[in-house]
């Protein structure tokens, strides 16, 4: 759940023997290349070859907001406001709400009579959607990152990136540290329930909000944690090998108890079968920029990944090939962390757009494409920083408020003590 882009740095050696993976370039690699490519041209003052690049990376991962910002921005830097204004309606049909009545460059385009009807759906998309009804409040420096509900023992179980713990709030809603561990952990991220097995799963990383101190041994590290879940007590660590940068972030169950986890700075997807003593590489390096959020398909043949800069994915499990899978022309699949199944539609929280919101997709009856979006969040003043959660009943149980957005990449905290950490419920019907 690193909200960030991971560097598309090759991966060899790690690949199953069983399987060849194809040398092909994958979109989400090709779109930062290209993407690059126009970005570089634009600081030379190559708007024509920029403009071209720009386009052609559209063309590969559609809809994606900052990049449409781009296009606008080498528009109207060109001379040519009805492009920008063009640009800039495709992003205000997305639903999203940047201001670009706050760059000099923007003039000419405001000036058109055509304007108005743009500055007003902008205006519209700032209008809050949906209704959080508050669960619990951390005042504590904490970072949570997500929240599963043990329903047999009535208690929530909350992962704390800088509190190294997960914290257990109980019916009453006292707070207390859950995990019981024979030796320190790293901050923890993605939590996945598992109550036919008696199992919770949660990724643990050595960020810097969870190790400050550079010399702390678990910075930089990352595992898998096995726990159960009656007790707290840890019965497991599986670590992927070395890299230069790690960190395993979000974390799914199947049906049959296999795990899945992606690490959010290598770009790879891991997962470990019922019984095996070591994680196992599905997805290498280098397919991926920042994978986050997954979920298994309803028909259980596909494991669904939300791709930070690029949007979601489907992972055939039989030939373990991703597919990027393709939107409406209205929808932003851009900067989702959390990726919930269901039924037959998905919940995702989007947190790497403005502004910050919580859909609902619809997808195809084979579940390989996304037909329509709903919002059911967003500018929801307590949902300022949110972050992972799970699905209880008919609500989204998630971390509204997270607290990472206050550290800065060391762990410190620039502007002082962050707001206190919330979660919340949102209904999804």
């Amino acid at each position: 759940m690193v909200r960030f882009m991971a560097s598309a740095v090759a991966c060899l050696g790690l690949l199953a023997p069983a399987l060849a993976w194809s040398q092909e370039m994958s979109p989400a690699l090709r779109f930062r290349q290209v993407r690059a490519a126009g970005i570089a041209a634009a600081q030379a003052d190559d708007l024509s070859t920029a403009a071209a690049r720009l386009a052609e990376a559209d063309a590969i991962v559609p809809n994606h907001p900052g990049l449409i910002g781009l296009r606008a921005r080498i528009a109207a830097a060109d001379g040519k406001p009805q492009d920008a204004l063009e640009q800039w309606r495709r992003y205000a049909d997305l639903g999203l709400t940047a201001d670009p009545t706050r760059d000099p460059l923007n003039a000419g385009m405001i000036a058109l009579p055509e304007w108005s009807t743009v500055a007003q759906r902008l205006a519209a998309n700032r209008a809050p959607v949906g209704a959080l009804t508050p669960v619990a409040t951390l005042d504590q420096p904490l970072a949570i990152e997500n929240v599963v509900r043990d329903a047999a023992r009535d208690r929530l179980l909350v992962s704390a990136i800088a509190g190294r713990t997960i914290l257990q709030i109980d019916a009453q809603g006292a707070a207390s540290p859950w995990l019981s561990a024979d030796a320190p952990v790293a901050g923890v991220l993605g939590l996945a329930l598992d109550a036919e097995r008696g199992l919770l799963w949660a990724a643990s990383a050595g960020l810097g909000a969870a190790t400050p101190d550079a010399a702390d041994p678990l910075r930089g590290q990352t595992e898998l944690l096995k726990i159960d879940l009656a007790d707290g007590r840890l019965l497991a660590r599986y670590r992927p090998p070395a890299a230069a940068r790690r960190s395993l972030g979000d974390v799914a169950v199947g049906p049959d108890g296999t795990v899945y986890v992606s690490d959010s700075l290598a770009g790879d997807i891991w997962r470990l079968r019922p019984g095996a003593e070591a994680l196992e590489i599905l997805i290498p390096t280098g397919v991926f920029g920042s994978p986050q959020g997954l979920a298994l398909s309803a028909d259980g043949e596909g494991l669904i990944v939300a791709d930070y800069g690029s949007g979601l994915h489907r992972i055939d499990l039989s030939t373990w090939q991703a597919t990027m899978m393709p939107a409406p022309p209205h929808v932003s699949l851009i900067g989702m962390d959390a990726v919930l199944r269901r039924g037959d539609r998905l919940i995702v929280v989007q947190n790497g757009t403005a502004p910050k919101r919580v859909l609902e997709l619809t997808l195809s009856s084979d579940q390989t494409a996304v037909t329509g979006a709903r919002v059911l969040g967003a500018n929801l003043d307590a949902m300022t920083d949110p972050a992972g959660g799970s699905l209880d009943g008919a609500d989204l149980l998630f971390v509204s408020v997270s607290q990472l957005g206050a550290y800065d990449d060391d762990g410190g905290l620039p502007n002082g003590s962050p707001p206190a950490a919330q979660i919340a419920r949102l209904p999804l019907d």
